[in-house]
């Protein structure tokens, strides 16, 4: 458990180590700046979200004084935000086993601050915002390696989105150039139709919504016995957020077509689409092939062959199929 005295300690010699580069430092980025600025995000913001105004300060740091101090200041928000964050934490009135996680990731983050090299203390390194994300609050742990934010069942499903995709796809009908006649429209239609059907009368709204993600970090920890976890966290958070319609995941591993080529990660999909998810193809994206396939040799060698095109998938867990299934699930067996 982290101890206050020992947050305070790193705070002051964080203060003391960027004072002695210049006793000024503080008068021109006050620490206070940035840790109000993070704390004030919008909850629908993303995990990885960095304001403007925070951005430009960044840069000005790296331009007058270096990498390594920036990555000191980068390290003092954080044991700040830690610090504020461990004296909200029990108004917060969450499970235990959430609260336990959140002080679990904050010891991690702090050990950190004498493992990690300077460049993980960079706005570029995913890894990092989530950590502020995180200590801040704005993201909840919910085990294994995922934690959830609040958000819209958007992203890159969103009713216009698709809409623009049905006009893109009939356009190319007129010209004549579609690869497939009538059939990708027709597609595109009944997707777009799916979806508006389960935002309307199923869970009667796109926001706000818990968005899982992943944390690449606890890549061990992927294992479906701590996916099922996760969702039965997810499930108490929504009994005490009444105003959150359902949860929502966009990834390529919810692909059906992996469910022969890499069925190890067929689990992440599983219990929702068993229990009531909706699952709808989003389509492909170049900037997406290099992530699906790093980590598997077979995939590799399928895209490569022409077999495989890592595909977006998405899927909408209306809060009362969610919570139906968690009820059963929690239950001790006869």
């Amino acid at each position: 458990m982290i101890e206050p005295a020992l947050l305070d300690g790193l705070i002051v010699a964080g203060e003391k180590e960027i004072a002695k580069v210049d006793e000024n430092f503080f008068r021109e980025f006050p620490i206070e700046f940035y840790v109000n600025k993070v704390s004030g995000y919008s909850k629908f913001s993303g995990p990885q979200y960095v304001s403007p105004k925070l951005k430009a300060v960044f840069a000005q740091i790296r331009s007058k004084y270096g990498f390594h101090v920036l990555s000191s200041y980068h390290k003092l928000a954080l044991a700040f935000l830690i610090s504020d964050s461990l004296k909200k934490l029990d108004d917060r009135n969450l499970p235990e086993s959430m609260t336990k996680l959140y002080r679990a990731w904050f010891e991690r983050a702090v050990s950190d601050f004498s493992g990690q090299p300077d460049d993980y203390y960079s706005q570029r390194n995913g890894l990092f915002l989530v950590d502020l994300a995180v200590c801040s609050l704005r993201a909840v742990p919910v085990g294994g390696a995922w934690f959830v934010t609040m958000g819209r069942a958007t992203g890159r499903l969103h009713f216009f989105h698709l809409l623009s995709r049905v006009l893109r796809t009939a356009l190319k009908e007129i010209r004549g150039k579609a690869d497939q006649g009538n059939f990708r429209l027709r597609e595109e239609i009944k997707e777009a139709y799916r979806y508006i059907r389960v935002i309307l009368f199923r869970t009667r709204g796109a926001k706000p919504f818990y968005i899982i993600h992943s944390f690449g970090r606890y890549l061990p920890r992927y294992t479906p016995r701590e996916m099922e976890r996760a969702y039965l966290r997810i499930a108490e958070l929504l009994e005490l957020s009444l105003k959150i319609r359902g949860v929502y995941r966009c990834s390529w591993f919810l692909d059906p077509a992996l469910e022969h080529i890499s069925p190890e990660l067929a689990y992440l999909r599983e219990i929702p689409i068993r229990h009531g998810a909706k699952l709808f193809r989003i389509g492909t994206d170049p900037s997406l092939d290099k992530t699906a396939i790093a980590l598997s040799a077979l995939r590799k060698r399928l895209y490569g062959e022409g077999k495989y095109l890592p595909t977006w998938y998405a899927y909408i867990w209306p809060r009362i199929d969610l919570l139906e299934w968690a009820h059963r699930a929690s239950k001790p067996s006869a």
